[in-house]
């Protein structure tokens, strides 16, 4: 059985995080997987929608110093 470390960031639906000069945009978060958009600017339109494990997600933004904005 895993243990969740308490030090996660907290990830919840339509956050929006800074990382390097690029934003993070949550879509939706389920038990596993997150979707996501990544853009250079805010207003940028026609961003894919990207998925994956929400671990993946929480270490990006460890590790790149993420600021949260909005959320």
């Amino acid at each position: 059985m895993k243990v969740k470390s308490k030090t996660a960031l907290p990830l919840a639906k339509d956050q929006l995080w800074k990382v390097n000069g690029e934003y993070l945009h949550i879509v939706d978060l389920g038990k596993t997987l997150i979707h996501y958009k990544m853009s250079a600017g805010l207003k940028q339109r026609g961003v894919p929608v990207k998925m994956t494990a929400i671990d993946t997600v929480q270490k990006y933004l460890k590790i790149n110093r993420a600021v949260l904005i909005k959320g």
